[in-house]
């Protein structure tokens, strides 16, 4: 039995809840964001590799798949063009900034640090209830049916 075991590339830390990337591994993606920062050019390879990288780390936190837009539209332009894989090209500064100020800084550290594991997993709630305010009130109803409604006072 152990607490923090090792699964797909992830640390789960069962009694925290949570999901973390591994030391070594966040070490060596964020090298590799530094190298292509430093030099604002990247082979097709690289970047290819990135975006993979990238991607399993927003399996943390999914919400962070919505700002994978700009790299991965790079890689797909590229690759469908006649150009060599091994050839370096310059990334636009949207790029740069998204690698740098979005994923170097703020996501892969948070990454590392650990995520809830609440934030990966999906369940159906178990009670739902609609509500609604006005000058007069606030009231609403949940799904069997029940309804309630507060009168504000006027003090």
């Amino acid at each position: 039995m152990s607490e923090s075991p090792a699964i797909l590339g992830w640390i789960i830390n069962t009694r925290l809840l949570s999901i973390s990337l591994p030391t070594t591994r966040f070490k060596r993606w964020d090298k590799d964001l530094s190298i292509i920062l430093s030099r604002d050019k990247v082979s097709l390879t690289l970047l290819e590799s990135i975006v993979g990288r990238l991607n399993h780390a927003a399996m943390a936190c999914p919400i962070m798949q919505y700002f994978l837009n700009r790299i991965p539209q790079v890689a797909v332009m590229w690759a469908s063009s006649n150009k060599n894989k091994k050839v370096e090209c310059y990334l636009s500064s949207q790029v740069l900034q998204e690698l740098l100020q979005l994923w170097r800084k703020t996501c892969l550290p948070l990454i590392h640090r650990g995520m809830s594991l609440n934030l990966i997993s999906y369940h159906h709630p178990s009670f739902l209830c609609w509500s609604d305010a006005c000058p007069s009130g606030m009231g609403g109803f949940d799904h069997l049916a029940n309804a309630w409604y507060f009168p504000i006072p006027l003090s």
